[in-house]
C-alpha cells in the first residue's frame, strides 16, 4: 500500500508541474505535451524512482527557460525556476547538472568574444591560453600512468579508445536507446510495445520538432544541444566503469558499453528537441492535435500491454 501511495503521489506531482509548464510557456507546448504523453515518461513519474523528480522539475525549468527568452520572469516565476534547479542538481551524481545550461544560456545571448578580445590586451589572452593548454597537457600526462582502466577518466585520456567506444557503443546500442526513451520496455516485466508502434511514435516526434518554432538564436541553440551532449557523454562514462567492473567490457575484443538506457535522457530531450525546432509554426500541426493522437497512440500500447501479458 505505501508503495502504491507514494507512486501515485509522485504521479500527482508530475502532473501539477505538467499543467503549471504548459500554462506558463510562451512557445512549443507542442513539444511539451508530446513530451508528457510519452509511454516511458509515464511510467517513470508513475514510479518511486527519483527520475520522477528529476523529469517534473526538468519540465519547470524547460519551461520557464523558454519563457526568458519572449519577457521577464515574475518574482514568483523566477524562485521556482531556482528552487527547480537547485533540487535537480544532486541527482544522479550531478548527471543532469548541464540542464543548468539551459536557462543560464539566456543571460549570455548578447556574449561576444570579439567585444571581450577589444576590451582587453588581445596578446595577453593568447598568452594566457597558451599556459592553460600547456599546463592542461601535463596535468593529463600525470594522469595518464596513475588512473585505472576502470576509471571513467581512463577513456578521456585515451583519445583513441574513447573516439572507438562510443561509436562502437552508438552502432550498436542506438536503437535500442532510442527505443527505450519512447518506452520499449516498459515495467520490472520487461514489456514490449508493439514494434510498428514505436516507428509511429518515432515519426510522429519528428514532425512535432519541425512543426514547432521557438524564438532563439542559433548560439543558444548550440549551447542546449551541448548540454545534452555533455550530460550524455557523462552518463555514457559512468556506465562504462560499471560495464568494465562486471566484465561486459575488456577493452581487447568487446568495446561496447551496456547498460545506457535512453530514459535516461529524458530530462534533457526537451531542450535537445527545441534546439533542433524548425524556422515555422504550422497550424495544422495544434496542441489539441497533438493531445489527441497522443491519446490514441496511449490506447494503442494499452492494447499492445494486454496482448504481451496474455
Amino acid at each position: 500500500l505505501c508503495v502504491l501511495i507514494g507512486r501515485l503521489f509522485n504521479y500527482i506531482f508530475f502532473v501539477l508541474c505538467s499543467y503549471l509548464a504548459l500554462s506558463k510557456i510562451k512557445a512549443g507546448k507542442k513539444l511539451l505535451a508530446l513530451f508528457c504523453f510519452l509511454p516511458m515518461t509515464i511510467q517513470q513519474t508513475c514510479s518511486l524512482s527519483y527520475d520522477s523528480n528529476v523529469i517534473s522539475f526538468g519540465i519547470i525549468i524547460f519551461a520557464l527557460s523558454v519563457n526568458l527568452f519572449y519577457n521577464k520572469l515574475s518574482k514568483k516565476e523566477f524562485l521556482l525556476l531556482v528552487a527547480s534547479s537547485i533540487l535537480l542538481i544532486p541527482c544522479k551524481s550531478l548527471a543532469y547538472v548541464p540542464l543548468l545550461l539551459i536557462p543560464i544560456s539566456y543571460y549570455f545571448k548578447d556574449f561576444s568574444i570579439k567585444r571581450i578580445m577589444k576590451k582587453i590586451n588581445s596578446k595577453w589572452i593568447y598568452f594566457i591560453i597558451l599556459l592553460l593548454i600547456i599546463l592542461l597537457f601535463l596535468v593529463l600526462t600525470l594522469l595518464r600512468k596513475s588512473v585505472a582502466v576502470s576509471s571513467i577518466l581512463y577513456p578521456i585520456l585515451h583519445p583513441s579508445l574513447f573516439i572507438k567506444v562510443i561509436s562502437q557503443t552508438l552502432y550498436s546500442e542506438l536503437n535500442g536507446m532510442l527505443n527505450s526513451f519512447i518506452g520499449n520496455p516498459l515495467g520490472l516485466l520487461d514489456i514490449n510495445i508493439y514494434a510498428p508502434l514505436l516507428f509511429v511514435y518515432t515519426s510522429f516526434i519528428t514532425v512535432v520538432i519541425l512543426s514547432t518554432k521557438i524564438n532563439i538564436t542559433n548560439r543558444i541553440r548550440y549551447v542546449w544541444i551541448f548540454a545534452f551532449a555533455f550530460s550524455f557523454i557523462g552518463i555514457l562514462l559512468a556506465m562504462y566503469s560499471w560495464s568494465y567492473s562486471l566484465g561486459f567490457l575488456d577493452l581487447t575484443t568487446t568495446f561496447v558499453i551496456r547498460g545506457f538506457q535512453g530514459r535516461y535522457m529524458l530530462p534533457l530531450a526537451l531542450p535537445l528537441a527545441a534546439a533542433l525546432t524548425g524556422r515555422k509554426n504550422y497550424n495544422h500541426v495544434s496542441i489539441e492535435n497533438v493531445i489527441y493522437i497522443n491519446m490514441y497512440l496511449l490506447y494503442f500500447v494499452f492494447a499492445s500491454i494486454m496482448i504481451f501479458l496474455v
